[in-house]
C-alpha cells in the first residue's frame, strides 16, 4: 500500500464531487479555464500502520492532506 506518510498507510481516496472534479478538469484540459482550486477535496482514508486506527482526512491536495494529518486535524466521524 501506498503510504501518505511515515507510518500512515492509505486505505481509499475519493472525491467530494466526482462531477465537479470531471467537469473541471476538461475545462482546463481544453483552455477554457484555469483554476487552482477547480477541483474537488479529496478525502484519503488512512490506516496508521502500527495500531490499526482508521482515520479521514479531506484536503485539495496531497500536500494539504499531509499537512493536515502531521496537525492531527482529522474529519469529524
Amino acid at each position: 500500500m501506498a503510504q501518505l506518510a511515515e507510518g500512515w498507510e492509505i486505505v481509499a481516496r475519493r472525491a467530494k464531487n466526482p462531477i465537479f472534479q470531471l467537469y473541471a478538469a476538461l475545462q482546463i484540459a481544453l483552455g477554457i479555464a484555469e483554476a487552482p482550486h477547480a477541483f474537488s477535496a479529496v478525502t484519503w482514508t488512512l490506516r496508521q500502520t502500527s495500531t490499526g486506527l482508521i482515520r479521514k482526512v479531506t484536503a485539495f491536495s496531497e500536500a494539504e492532506a499531509l499537512e493536515r494529518l502531521t496537525l492531527g486535524l482529522f474529519d469529524d466521524a
